[in-house]
């Protein structure tokens, strides 16, 4: 290729370049009028959980809420978008609530506080790992309900704080 002219040499490494790089896709066609494409589109699982806060106050109980044995407060709304089949549990995070006061610490159980999807139905407790719910692909949206269990003998003033896991996955 040494006495070639450059010009020669150039168009033939162009055209070299052009046979060896690959090709776009073309459509198939049978005549001049019709041709198929085929499409490729992948689709990612979608979970997604959110909840309307990030904090919920139970309210203070009163003498009536100790006397009656519980306080009922509404928690967060909770939403779930999902385009696939999806469980959604709930537990409290470790088995005692957090107390911050002047008194020995009470060690209050996460067991008094119950909750559950129907205000007035609390069929489960912080401290074991429950259903919320489970569904399919679509938009979920519903609030959780909590009864806190209130005791004169045990329950002393200070501030009680706890961690609620919601944990949202594929079956």
């Amino acid at each position: 290729m040494k006495h070639l002219p450059r010009w020669f040499r150039l168009a033939a490494a162009v055209l070299a370049a052009a046979l060896l790089w690959p090709s776009p896709a073309m459509a198939q066609c049978s005549s001049g009028d019709s041709c198929t494409l085929t499409i490729a589109m992948p689709v990612a699982q979608v979970l997604r959980l959110s909840l309307s806060t990030d904090i919920t106050d139970l309210g203070t109980p009163t003498a009536a809420d100790f006397t009656a044995g519980y306080r009922d407060a509404t928690g967060p709304g909770v939403t779930v978008k999902a385009n696939r089949a999806w469980q959604l549990t709930v537990d409290g995070m470790g088995t005692q609530f957090t107390y911050t006061g002047s008194l020995a610490d009470p060690a209050k159980p996460l067991s008094d506080l119950a909750w559950g999807t129907t205000a007035g139905s609390y069929t489960n407790t912080l401290g074991t790992p429950a259903a919320f719910g489970s569904g399919g692909p679509g938009l979920t949206v519903g609030p959780i309900y909590f009864r806190t269990h209130w005791d004169f003998l045990r329950d002393i003033p200070g501030d009680y704080q706890a961690v609620v896991n919601f944990t949202l996955a594929a079956p």
